[in-house]
């Protein structure tokens, strides 16, 4: 019995390690000697039922996903043509995959009538305190499959 739940176990992870750095982009190559994370994509998108704005963010390691922390990484909210960030606060992040969520009282000048008119980026940090470039993310709709 003890094989037969270790073998479905490996066979639902289909061998991936989550160390393995498996959210690299097709082709991406780590260039040697790399140690910093960085920004592999994300949007900002509204559900206006719930007048909730969602950051979704995808980061990766040299070290594998693995090495980017729960919770140093951060967004940061700009009026489109400034250079000064009107908001800045913490992405959580798990396995590479990080995520905020706020409503209009969190910040009252962002909200789901005007966000479009903001521009959003990202911030990815390792367990050895190398972050990734400030990253532009996409705002709108979420992305198509």
């Amino acid at each position: 019995m003890k094989k037969y739940l270790f073998l479905s176990f490996l066979l639902a992870c289909g061998g991936k390690s989550s160390d393995s750095g498996a959210l690299e982009d097709e082709g991406f190559q780590w260039p040697p000697g790399a140690v910093a994370p960085r920004v592999v994509g994300g949007y900002a998108y509204c559900d206006s039922g719930n007048q909730i704005i969602f950051i979704n963010v995808t980061g990766d390691d040299p070290q594998g996903v693995i090495d980017i922390t729960a919770d140093e990484n951060f967004f940061r909210i700009y009026p489109v043509g400034s250079n000064t960030h009107m908001v800045e606060d913490y992405l959580y992040c798990d396995h590479g995959e990080c995520v905020y969520s706020f409503q209009p009282w969190h910040y009252p000048e962002v909200n789901c009538e005007n966000y479009k008119g903001y521009r959003f980026t990202a911030v990815v940090v390792d367990w050895d305190g190398n972050s990734s470039p400030e990253v532009d993310i996409q705002v709108g709709s979420l992305p198509s499959n």
